[in-house]
């Protein structure tokens, strides 16, 4: 059985931390603040500030993989329901 990634301490609060951004920008969206492009927008800023942030050294191979995540995220809120 391969590891999913959730052991690491860092994947889990990247994940606590993703998932509470996506609701939060669900939310907004729900709420008429925010259009779905705007929102998965800022999904977008944050994984170009997360590549920029790790591309030099070990640890642009794990801001590369975030960085998609939040991408995944940012498509996810393009198709919420309005």
């Amino acid at each position: 059985m391969s590891d999913d990634g959730w052991k690491d301490p860092q994947t889990i609060m990247f994940g606590a931390n993703a998932f509470c951004q996506f609701n939060l920008c669900a939310a907004l969206v729900n709420k008429g603040v925010l259009t779905q492009q705007e929102a998965a927008n800022v999904m977008v800023k944050t994984a170009n500030d997360i590549r920029s942030g790790s591309e030099d050294g070990s640890g642009q191979e794990y801001g590369e993989r975030i960085a998609s995540r939040y991408e995944v995220l940012a498509s996810w809120l393009l198709g919420i329901p309005t």
